[in-house]
């Protein structure tokens, strides 16, 4: 599912979410994504499809953003 976010004065124009899973569940696999394949793709297999999530590090370093990619 696609939507577009907007924060502020910062727009985002696309994003991405699992549609059924919880939050917790979401954030371990951006968190793990991030820690191990920072700014780059993640891929591995959930219920048997594989799946990609795509990072990216802000200007400090942090978490800037995390999404699968559809």
């Amino acid at each position: 599912y696609e939507i577009k976010l907007r924060w502020g004065d910062y727009s985002k124009f696309s994003n991405s979410m699992f549609i059924g899973t919880s939050p917790e569940f979401e954030m371990a696999m951006y968190t793990i994504c991030f820690l191990t394949r920072s700014n780059q793709e993640c891929q591995f297999t959930l219920n048997r499809r594989p799946v990609t999530i795509q990072t990216h590090t802000s200007y400090n370093g942090a978490l800037g953003t995390a999404y699968p990619k559809i």
